[in-house]
């Protein structure tokens, strides 16, 4: 508890002299990525081809720990980089980067349901840096785990996630957009 309070003082008394402006057209970002998640709409975005090419570096990296484990890697790099870059930007005392790390969380679960909805099917275009011909991930996963009828199950819990990430950014942004706010206001006013 004691950590908690201490981030919201530290969060707090960094939003001093901070601008909203600059920063409100992520916030913005933040309410459509929700509203992709409530209507499952499917089209790519930048941050969604940035996690593409995360999630393909992630296969290589852990390809040293087995077969399964390289081809669990690529979705495992897509969701561990934006929660490794909150802590980057918590070390950094950046509070708004930290916030909107969970919105980029949220687009990366986001995009990883469809891949999962889609392990029974394999309807998806896939691509593999080497040229190959890619195997569907998630399809390769559920079925050596012997959990492949469950994936919509598991499709519609990664979208629960990214919502609740997307929401965590909009409020504790808002927060912060607030607290901004706040400190420009307390500037402005004469004694």
């Amino acid at each position: 508890m004691k950590n908690l309070i201490e981030l919201k003082e530290n969060a707090q008394s960094w939003a001093k002299g901070k601008s909203t402006t600059i920063r409100l057209p992520l916030v913005l970002w933040g309410f459509y990525v929700a509203g992709r998640i409530v209507t499952k709409q499917d089209s790519f975005t930048p941050f969604d081809w940035f996690n593409l090419g995360i999630h393909e570096l992630g296969h290589v990296v852990f390809a040293v720990f087995g077969e399964f484990i390289g081809i669990a890697g690529g979705s495992f790099s897509q969701i561990l980089v934006p929660i490794l870059s909150v802590f980057m930007f918590l070390k950094q005392e950046d509070y708004f980067g930290a916030s909107f790390c969970f919105c980029w969380l949220a687009e990366s679960l986001f995009n990883l349901s469809f891949y999962i909805d889609d392990a029974v099917r394999q309807s998806l275009h896939l691509v593999s840096p080497f040229g190959s011909d890619p195997i569907h991930d998630w399809n390769y996963l559920l079925m050596q785990l012997n959990l492949l009828n469950w994936n919509t199950t598991f499709a519609f819990l990664t979208r629960v996630l990214a919502f609740v990430s997307v929401v965590f950014f909009m409020l504790s942004s808002a927060w912060l957009l607030n607290q901004m706010k706040s400190s420009q206001n307390k500037y402005t006013k004469p004694d």
